[in-house]
């Protein structure tokens, strides 16, 4: 299990970057409200989970999971009867593979 303490999360995402070449991510305070993701080690590194009322842009490499973890998040928020938004701004959102994820798009 991850430790929740803030030198263990920094000494995690600067492994994250390493391997992946993706920036870390901007983290001020913790927010006071979270969303979960869906994933209960990611959560923990994010104190709780994705900012609630604030755009979360994820970044990385070519094939390094970018997709697939916002879809993830978006779905577990659906999951919790939650609307979701996505900003798309490749043009590259498929329907087909949201719904493999367990996006409920008629809450997008």
């Amino acid at each position: 299990m991850l430790s929740s303490s803030a030198p263990d999360r920094l000494a995690l995402l600067a492994e994250l970057r390493r391997k992946t070449g993706a920036a870390p991510p901007v983290m001020s305070a913790r927010p006071e409200r979270t969303a979960p993701t869906g994933s209960d080690a990611l959560d923990q590194l994010l104190a709780g989970g994705l900012a609630r009322g604030r755009l979360t842009e994820l970044i990385g490499r070519r094939s390094s999971g970018r997709t697939a973890l916002g879809l993830s998040a978006l779905a577990a928020a659906t999951r919790r009867g939650e609307t979701v938004a996505l900003v798309d701004v490749d043009g590259a959102f498929d329907p087909r593979s949201a719904l493999a994820c367990g996006l409920d798009l008629a809450r997008l």
